[in-house]
């Protein structure tokens, strides 16, 4: 073990300790790929690959930003394999692994929220117009009002891809 994986190790081990206090934040307990990954909302959005290296989901543009700006390259699991939302952090980007996990685990809250690529335009209209159904409905009964629930966030929440 290089003296360069230690440390990849250690730095990890203190963003995981400081994400871990993040309300919905844990962390993988399995076998494999992402055996050490930190997930919020049923998704993976930071690990230290089998490579150690760090490695972070984001949207495609910043990814895109990133490698213009040499920060470091896009994700590869495999042979051949390009992650095009997956950002490996380059030795030039160390420093800042706790600041781009923290804005892949905010893009992972606003994925759940957005409710399967809808704009919040789109849902923030959902929900007003079920509001206001909602308080004609109350007179109705509370299966009306789950029903319009369930118009604005079909999935529980967790289960949004």
């Amino acid at each position: 073990m290089s003296a360069s994986a230690d440390s990849s190790r250690e730095r990890y081990a203190a963003v995981v300790k400081a994400l871990l206090r993040e309300p919905g934040v844990t962390q993988s307990n399995k076998k494999g790929f992402g055996s050490t990954a930190l997930w919020t909302n049923g998704k993976i959005f930071a690990l230290l690959s089998s490579k150690d290296e760090f490695v972070v989901k984001l949207s495609r543009p910043r990814v895109d930003v990133l490698v213009a700006a040499g920060e470091g390259k896009r994700f590869e699991p495999g042979p051949g394999r390009v992650m095009k939302e997956w950002f490996v952090v380059g030795t030039k980007g160390e420093e800042k692994w706790l600041a781009l996990a923290k804005e892949a685990m905010k893009g992972c809250e606003f994925e759940m929220l957005s409710n399967h690529g809808q704009s919040l335009e789109t849902i923030s209209n959902r929900v007003r117009v079920v509001f206001q159904f909602r308080v004609v409905a109350r007179a109705e009964s509370a299966l009306s009002i789950a029903m319009l629930d369930s118009l604005v966030f079909p999935y529980p929440p967790g289960q949004y891809r």
